[in-house]
């Protein structure tokens, strides 16, 4: 018998709140609404984690009724309309934020709080903290030893390690909570539109903020040869002024040391490789113009606009290397956002 079987599973229970606002100011000038909900799970199917030996079940992972998650959050929109003379205006905004806390999961006590996912939100960021780069060979002595981590020598320029727990070795025990998820928390969007005798522009901005970017691609040359794309890591990393000459000194650099046959103590997730991350991207831009229908008669045309069109022309964001909207852990195979210029001309006849 490899999976036990469990007795009287239900399904898990679902307890859904909503309370929402519509409003309308000046004669439909400003229009929105404001929702804030609540969806608590409780009875979660899951796998236990906790069965004593002394059950004789603890290689049986029995499936139990033990989960609870509470969602919570804001979602909503509002319009702006307004005419200025033969000037006509729109602004549109909508949001949307939300996060989810794990109540309760089926999991041992821990005397290492910052090891439980109880308490914690769901699908947090964790890893080391990291302290700064080895300086020289005093610096490793002085610290803790994390040559576990490598398998391999610490030299200088390896990323250095915290100790959260204090027993003199770096491993999964120091392992933390460092970051929001790799999904934001809050997404938003903009759209700003005018138009006056004949031109017209609209303007859509999009953004994201509240989570957690993983710079994997980065960390892709310390774990071997042909690991994806390091991008410009090997032009700033510690390395010896002579390759061919181990006792030469070490010349410091913005990136860990890199070793020919890889090093993973430099690419285990860490502080040093992510970023509290958010980004604001104007997604699109288009001026047009209509040639009025009095000229355009003459020549049996019904209608004509011509155009021109920006498409990611910036993007403003604290992410560095890569695109701030990479999933975690395909950085280096994401076919980057492209910027793109158009022009064109809509007719009927």
């Amino acid at each position: 018998i490899k999976t036990l079987g469990t007795p009287y599973l239900t399904w898990e229970v679902a307890k859904k709140y909503d309370v929402g606002v519509d409003f309308s100011f000046f004669n439909d000038r400003i229009t929105g609404t404001v929702d804030w909900f609540l969806d608590r799970r409780d009875d979660i199917f899951m796998k236990r984690n906790q069965m004593p030996l002394t059950t004789g079940l603890a290689d049986q992972t029995p499936m139990a009724n033990v989960g609870k998650m509470k969602s919570y959050g804001w979602d909503g929109n509002i319009a702006y309309t307004q005419q200025i003379g033969k000037v006509n205006l729109q602004f549109r905004a909508n949001f949307t934020y939300q996060t989810t806390d794990i109540l309760d999961k089926d999991e041992a006590a821990n005397e290492l709080w910052y090891k439980m996912e109880k308490g914690f939100q769901l699908n947090q960021t964790k890893g080391l903290i990291a302290l700064g780069l080895f300086e020289d060979q005093n610096d490793i002595d002085r610290s803790p030893d994390q040559s576990s981590l490598a398998n391999k020598t610490i030299l200088p320029g390896d990323i250095k390690y915290k100790d959260l727990n204090g027993d003199g070795l770096i491993d999964a025990n120091d392992e933390k909570v460092i970051g929001k998820g790799t999904f934001p928390d809050l997404n938003f969007g903009l759209t700003l539109a005018a138009d006056w005798k004949g031109f017209d522009v609209n303007i859509l901005f999009q953004g994201a903020s509240n989570y957690t970017q993983v710079l994997n691609a980065l960390t892709s040359p310390f774990r071997g040869p042909g690991e994806g794309n390091g991008f410009r890591v090997w032009m700033d990393s510690w390395h010896k002024a002579d390759y061919n000459d181990p006792d030469s000194e070490w010349v410091p650099g913005k990136f860990p040391s890199l070793r020919i046959e890889g090093n993973d103590n430099n690419s285990k997730k860490s502080t040093y490789w992510t970023t509290d991350a958010y980004y604001v991207r104007l997604k699109s831009i288009e001026i047009g113009y209509t040639i009025p229908k009095n000229l355009l008669s003459k020549v049996g045309i019904e209608h004509l606009r011509v155009y021109a069109n920006a498409y990611n022309p910036l993007t403003i964001t604290n992410v560095k290397y890569t695109d701030p909207e990479a999933i975690e852990g395909w950085q280096s195979f994401y076919y980057p956002q492209l910027k793109v210029y158009s022009f064109g001309v809509n007719v009927s006849f």
